[in-house]
């Protein structure tokens, strides 16, 4: 009985495939990491009270989300086997039941989060706002259930062999986050700025709204006359003209 010779793949042809599927996924990885600063710097410039208490609060719920990720990662392995032995049904069935998974453990941990932000702030560091830690506690839980759904989908794609549909995704959050996040917080043009001292939360309300202003967007009937070439000088101003709260 002859033994066929093990087939040889050069070094070079190995880094190769191996790029291609690590590198879409380091971009996304790096795109997450953008996030997180672009959500620093932003709140960063509202003031040294409310970037303390951010910290604080993204650190505590750090904590719990690290631990439902590590759970949700078993659905890129279960894809990738599926996916392997030719199964379409089985790489369906991985991202059903990753979905599902996804919206059981927020079920779960939502509460727990809210329960927690009316504990852990008593536990804060001297100067550090308990309310505003309370409420940045609460807005981060809201965004576990879409969190945990994109690593089900990620988890989907990767393990099919097509990483960069992620990373599309994650480029495109990271340019829409990097657009919005300051115009959210210091005003667009003849958009308000959020008024995060209100107690409520409510929007300034200067010479337009935000529904308004988003009808004008391109593609949404902005009128382009004349003002298409005006975006950057309108937007940066306000975003740069937004001082640190007293």
């Amino acid at each position: 009985m002859t033994t066929l010779p093990a087939p040889t793949i050069s070094t070079t042809a190995e880094l190769r495939a191996l790029l291609r599927l690590a590198g879409p996924v380091v971009v996304s990885q790096f795109a997450a990491n953008a996030l997180a600063l672009i959500a620093t710097a932003v709140i960063g410039r509202l003031g040294e009270r409310e970037l303390a208490a951010a910290a604080y609060a993204n650190a505590a719920y750090y904590l719990v989300f690290i631990m439902v990720v590590g759970v949700m990662l078993s659905v890129a392995p279960r894809v990738a086997q599926a996916h392997g032995a030719g199964d379409a049904r089985g790489v369906a069935r991985a991202l059903g039941g990753g979905l599902r998974l996804a919206l059981l453990l927020s079920a779960v941990m939502l509460p727990l989060m809210w329960a927690l932000s009316f504990v852990l702030p008593n536990f804060a560091p001297a100067g550090v706002s308990r309310d505003l830690v309370a409420a940045y506690l609460r807005v981060y839980s809201l965004g576990m259930l879409p969190n945990l759904a994109f690593i089900a989908l990620r988890g989907t794609l990767e393990g099919t062999g097509k990483p960069g549909a992620v990373t599309g995704v994650a480029l495109t959050g990271v340019v829409w986050a990097l657009l919005v996040a300051p115009a959210l917080a210091f005003g667009w043009g003849r958009c308000p700025g959020w008024d995060w001292r209100a107690r409520r939360a409510r929007v300034r309300r200067r010479r337009g709204s935000w529904p308004r202003c988003c009808g004008r967007l391109p593609g949404v009937g902005w009128p382009t006359r004349g003002r298409s070439g005006r975006w950057a000088t309108r937007f940066v101003p306000s975003f740069a003209s937004a001082g640190p709260s007293a």
